[in-house]
């Protein structure tokens, strides 16, 4: 799943699964268009793989695996330069259960520096994936939450 923030709202968009299973001469096979005439296999449709628990427990270890990889990925986003508004000048977010596995923090504790040299306030969102232990998805816009 992508999260994306879109005029202010926080919005979530599927991202590209292989669907379909098919088999030919060589096998069989996963694919994300329907499969060719004579290559369907029972059973088309691919059920999502299932995780081992859709919601979890945030534990500190998560939490602070989660703001040291998001706020990476969040100053990485500034096209010139960053800087944290927070009290002690780094990555604040309020982590959240999203439901499939996943960490996702947000806040609006940064300014982020134009092309003309003005910092503008902005907020952000970060999916953190604490199994794999990886940034899922990361935006950034003008404004406040």
């Amino acid at each position: 799943m992508r999260w994306m923030i879109l005029a202010g709202l926080l919005v979530a968009g599927s991202a590209a699964a292989q669907d379909y299973r098919c088999m030919d001469d060589r096998g069989e096979y996963w694919s994300t268009t329907p499969c060719r005439a004579g290559e369907e296999h029972p059973g088309t449709k691919r059920q999502a793989p299932a995780r081992q628990s859709s919601s979890i427990e945030i534990t500190s270890e998560m939490e602070i695996d989660g703001a040291t990889y998001c706020g990476v990925a969040v100053e990485q986003l500034a096209r010139v330069d960053f800087k944290w508004t927070s009290w002690m000048g780094r990555f604040r977010g309020n982590p959240s259960n999203v439901g499939d596995g996943t960490i996702m923090f947000s806040g609006d504790e940064i300014e982020m520096q134009n092309g003309f040299g003005n910092w503008i306030r902005h907020k952000y969102v970060c999916v953190y994936d604490p199994i794999a232990k990886k940034v899922v998805d990361v935006g950034a816009e003008p404004g406040r939450f």
